[in-house]
């Protein structure tokens, strides 16, 4: 009788990609809570324009960013490699994803605005 064959999941052999993955998954979630924190101080500060809440938005917004940047491209590239879980991948990407494209859409608006009269 043939003896069942045991394959190891491709994380196995790359034991700090387990680590990797879940450190960048933990900045990801660091980084959506602060996405959500910000938009909730960028909406106090466009309700109220005297407000301190666009600033605190833009401050929590930039503060989000850095974990995101750092998560996005662990994210990325365990899911192309097909190192973790895919679950893990999707997960780390989707969390991380929003804060660098709000601050780029913020950004742009913000000069569109500048720029027309």
């Amino acid at each position: 009788m043939a003896e069942p064959v045991v394959v190891a999941p491709p994380s196995a052999a790359y034991p700090w990609a387990r680590v990797l993955g879940w450190t960048a998954l933990l900045l990801a979630a660091v980084a959506a809570v602060g996405v959500l924190g910000a938009a909730a101080y960028l909406v106090d500060g466009w309700l109220h324009p005297t407000s301190w809440g666009d600033l605190a938005g833009a401050i929590l917004l930039t503060w989000s960013c850095v974990p995101a940047l750092v998560a996005l491209p662990v994210g990325l590239l365990q899911a192309h490699r097909e190192v973790g879980p895919r679950w893990r991948s999707v997960a780390t990407v989707a969390m991380a994803a929003p804060a660098p494209v709000l601050a780029l859409t913020i950004l742009l608006a913000r000069a569109v605005a500048d720029l027309l009269p």
